[in-house]
């Protein structure tokens, strides 16, 4: 019999899912750079010289969604039923200085709403691209 699976089993399945989306839009904005900077057709340079800057701000988006997938994927792993691995997680970001210590912990559907902002930030300055890219043509 296979086990039941828990509301934070599927959090953790929606944010690989949302890692994985930042992927491919990182793959999108790398050929859309590729077509602002090398593509035929384009007549404006300046917009599409913007077009192929917003790739730096996707690429860091990408990044952090990386670093989230991998964290993830260990929360995942470690079948937290009490709290125990986020609040390890939380120590281990403050120790880094990546979080103020005086914080309280965030629960996992907090943090899914994090990763799912930075999904919607890299699909907007996708968009943005792509649209600098059409009137750049």
């Amino acid at each position: 019999m296979t086990p039941q699976m828990t509301p934070q089993a599927w959090q953790l399945q929606l944010a690989f899912g949302l890692c994985r989306a930042g992927r491919l839009l990182v793959l999108v904005s790398l050929v859309l750079t590729g077509f602002a900077l090398a593509g035929p057709g384009v007549s404006d340079r300046v917009l599409a010289g913007l077009s192929a800057v917003l790739l730096l701000p996707v690429l860091y988006l990408g990044l952090r969604l990386e670093i989230d997938r991998g964290l993830f994927q260990r929360l995942a792993a470690h079948r937290d039923g009490d709290g125990q691995a986020l609040a390890s997680l939380d120590t281990a970001l403050a120790e880094l200085g990546w979080k103020p210590s005086a914080q309280s912990l965030h629960p996992l559907a907090a943090r899914v709403a994090g990763v799912a902002r930075l999904v919607k930030g890299a699909g907007v300055l996708v968009a943005l691209q792509v649209i600098l890219l059409v009137l750049a043509r």
